[in-house]
């Protein structure tokens, strides 16, 4: 909700006169939506998957620290944020006009309703015009019993208030005009860093980019381009340096704060903010480098606003060294800054623990379970003092990543022994409690158990084990060099580069892999995508992936990955539909190879088969990716009714086209708008006027251009652009029409000239694995749409030209042979 100024927000059902109240400090919880798919067939085919029975389905959506859905605010190491939300029903006083904690009020027209959520005997309701008092009435007000009045009418100067028997406000409202300040301006993808020449702009694209975690961009560029233009750039050079640190580059981030800090001290050796000093010492802490990181954490301190985390830094290595007394006393003085640091209050119990201080410890510990109670190692350390465990298991709830965090937590501050014992209590097959167990053991100087739960690791399933933390990252590497011949060790370890952006590191980890247990299908997948979309290696990838099906044929996205890798190396449609035609048995097993296998007989021309497949099972849509099925039901329809037409069978055709836009339920949700969809409107409306029935055909033109001026709403030219062009053809506008293609010519060529970036997404819904070249993608688009502009225009040589230059450069771009098929 866009300058939203009251506290309250709430969704009403006015045909069972119920709703639901949310009631938060605006100033704290100002993002506000309600959701809803529609009253379409695509809205009421969610509305049944998405409700037992009773539908229609809708969301009430509250954040809190966050404008907006997308929206992200910034954390300070170990900072706490608090809000409150509170929900609650409420019943048959329609729309309301103001509501808190207490009571909900609406006053319109011909009524007057309050709701409360307690209870209110000899409440006062006062309804008043300007000075006069309308009404005043004392009633028993309590939860799930409304108070309503029917009321003549209100005026514009009309107020209500509502009193509990003392005389104290639970509620007001008066009426007034409400007035619609203008929306802000559509959001707009960043500028690429290339285009950027701005240091100040490059480095705040960069954090924008970082802080709204854009799926289709990375911060990286937009910082290493300011350092090209100035090495010694503070704020970037602390910015990547921070973003290497968290992809695992100890080193490479080790380096960047250092050049920050030469900035920052040239003139003055106490800089404004201590953040880099910070950052440096934790960059050393992951190497390892314990004394010299102390030192930077002190430095940090200089500095309020890295006090809290400096502190408890300091008291992380106090305690690694056995120096309980100095890290109380830094525990201590990060807690002055900030008070509900959990991790700061448990270590201090520890501290305590281990220094004897048992009534002190019990003392912190009332006071961190008062602020949170669920907390994992404050619950540890509650067990510790009192052996009883069964809380802190309950808590933990059989989640070996809550072990493992808790384990993690002990183990930065060198609390070794108290992390095993949290380790050893899980009773797992998960690879990473051995390794982790093992790395314990190599920290107390015990080789031979580390060495035995590394080997124990190694035999356990891979099934689900995915390590992401720094921590994992630091245990992989010491397992890779105490037991070379761990090849999962090798994959878990190449997962994780991957993950953090160190692909050459993940390449090399995956090829250890294969080399040491090629029966293992997954590293030699994980290798195919690398090599294709880091390496640019098409033929390494296929060999891969080759491999990988030879050492699992029965892994059905094997299958769904190796066709979108031979659609890019360029086989054909018939080439790709028999290879899965000989492991139809793994299509079946999944919706979107199933609905692969059907386009490839719609484009092969066999549209029947594509229909068999698309009836045989229940198709599962997924927010973002819906749709699918529907749309090949739409292109196989339209291929039947193109076989028609060209018998001379028009109202066959029709029958089909028309059949295109209505999907069965089975195929799940169909898109809102899919360009096989406008494909059909566009038959259906030629092939009504080839019938000589036009008033029909208008109404399908005119559905092509309703439909084509909401999407043009976003800026973009798209193919949609041409079939509402022709529409208007159709109708008889061609002024409007030529101007349509005479745009969507000049975007064409922009899209050829480069003049038009690549397309800005914040998902990826689709389950394709490869990248794609965004300047071939660029050049493929602006070449079909130059086409479609040509077609529209009349000039039908150059169409074709621009159609087969699709073609050379994707022979699987259906659209573009489509066209070519009918000139």
């Amino acid at each position: 909700a866009w300058n939203y100024e009251d506290d309250f927000f709430a969704g009403y059902d006015h045909g069972k006169e119920a709703g639901l109240m949310s009631v938060a400090d605006h100033h704290v919880a100002p993002g506000k939506k309600l959701w809803t798919w529609g009253i379409g067939p695509r809205g009421r085919a969610w509305d049944k998957i998405l409700t037992d029975e009773d539908g229609p389905y809708a969301e009430l959506m509250v954040g809190a620290y966050s404008d907006n859905q997308p929206d992200f605010s910034w954390l300070q190491p170990y900072e706490t944020r608090s809000f409150s939300q509170i929900w609650y029903p409420f019943q048959e006083i329609g729309s309301v006009k103001n509501a808190n904690r207490c009571a909900a009020v609406n006053l319109e027209k011909n009524l007057l309703g309050v709701c409360v959520t307690g209870s209110y005997p000899k409440a006062r309701i006062v309804l008043s015009d300007a000075e006069d008092i309308i009404l005043d009435r004392r009633a028993d007000l309590v939860p799930g019993k409304p108070f309503t009045c029917q009321l003549n009418e209100v005026s514009e100067k009309s107020s209500v208030v509502v009193y509990d028997s003392r005389g104290i406000e639970l509620i007001s409202y008066s009426t007034f005009t409400r007035t619609n300040p203008p929306l802000p301006e559509t959001a707009k993808p960043p500028k690429l860093p290339h285009r950027i020449t701005s240091l100040d702009e490059l480095y705040l694209t960069g954090l924008h980019v970082e802080q709204y975690l854009h799926f289709s961009l990375d911060p990286a560029p937009y910082w290493e381009r300011a350092l090209e233009l100035d090495p010694a750039d503070s704020r970037s050079n602390n910015a990547l340096g921070r973003l290497l640190l968290r992809r695992g580059d100890f080193t490479g981030a080790e380096t960047l704060f250092r050049k920050c800090i030469q900035t920052l001290t040239r003139y003055n050796f106490n800089p404004y903010d201590g953040e880099p000093y910070y950052n440096l010492g934790l960059a050393l802490v992951h190497q390892g480098r314990f004394d010299e990181a102390y030192n930077h954490f002190y430095k940090a301190t200089w500095s309020y606003a890295q006090c809290a985390a400096g502190y408890f830094s300091l008291a992380q290595v106090d305690a690694r060294r056995g120096d309980y007394t100095k890290a109380l006393e830094h525990i201590d003085r990060s807690l002055v800054t900030d008070a509900h640091n959990l991790k700061a209050l448990a270590l201090k119990i520890a501290v305590l623990r281990l220094m004897g201080k048992t009534a002190l410890a019990h003392l912190a510990l009332d006071f961190a379970l008062a602020l949170d109670p669920l907390n994992h190692w404050v619950q540890s350390e509650l067990s510790l003092l009192t052996g009883d465990k069964s809380e802190l298991t309950r808590l933990l709830r059989g989640d070996v990543q809550n072990y493992l965090d808790l384990a993690f937590d002990y183990a930065g501050a060198g609390l070794y022994g108290d992390a095993s014992d949290i380790l050893a209590a899980y009773d797992s097959t998960y690879p990473m409690v051995d390794y982790a167990l093992g790395f314990f053991f190599t920290q107390r100087g015990d080789e031979a158990s580390a060495l035995r739960r590394y080997h124990q690791g190694a035999k356990q399933p891979a099934d689900w084990c995915f390590p992401i933390r720094l921590e994992e990252q630091i245990i992989l590497e010491a397992v890779r060099e105490a037991n070379p011949a761990d090849g999962r060790a090798a994959y878990y370890l190449g997962n994780l580069y991957y993950d953090k952006k160190q692909y050459a590191k993940a390449i090399a980890e995956w090829q250890t892999a294969t080399e040491l247990e090629p029966g293992f299908s997954i590293p030699w997948r994980n290798l195919g995508i690398a090599h294709y979309n880091k390496r640019g290696d098409k033929s390494e990838a296929k060999h891969c992936y080759e491999q990988a099906l030879q050492a699992n044929p029965n892994d059905p996205r094997l299958p769904l990955e190796m066709d979108q890798l031979l659609q890019r190396l360029g086989a054909s449609q018939v080439e790709r539909r028999e290879t899965l035609e000989k492991q139809v048995g793994l299509v079946e097993k999944r919706d979107d190879l199933s609905m692969v296998l059907a386009e490839l007989y719609s484009q092969t021309g066999q549209p029947e088969k594509a229909l068999d497949i698309l009836a045989s099972r229940q198709f599962h849509a997924w927010e973002g990716g819906e749709g699918g099925a529907a749309g090949q039901f739409a292109l196989a329809q339209v291929a039947l009714g193109q076989e028609a037409t060209r018998g001379g069978k028009l109202d066959e055709a029709l029958a089909c086209y028309q059949s295109a836009q209505h999907p069965p339920e089975n195929l799940g949700v169909g898109r809102g708008m899919s360009p096989y969809d406008v494909l059909a409107w566009f038959k259906t409306a030629e092939t009504l006027t080839a019938l000589a029935r036009p008033d029909e055909a208008r109404e399908y033109y005119q559905k092509i251009i309703d439909t084509e001026k909401g999407i043009a709403l976003w800026g973009d030219q798209t193919p949609l652009t041409y079939y509402a062009a022709v529409s208007l053809q159709a109708l008889g506008q061609k002024a409007e029409s030529g101007e349509k293609l005479q745009a969507l010519q000049g975007f064409a060529k922009r899209c050829l000239s480069n003049e038009v970036e690549g397309s800005f997404y914040t998902s990826k819904p689709a389950m394709i694995v490869f990248d794609d070249d965004p300047k071939m993608v660029n050049r493929i688009q602006g070449h079909y749409l130059l086409g479609l502009a040509y077609l529209g225009l009349g000039q039908i040589q150059e169409a074709e030209a621009s159609f087969k230059s699709v073609l050379s450069l994707d022979s699987h771009h259906w659209w573009a042979r489509f066209q070519l098929g009918n000139l």
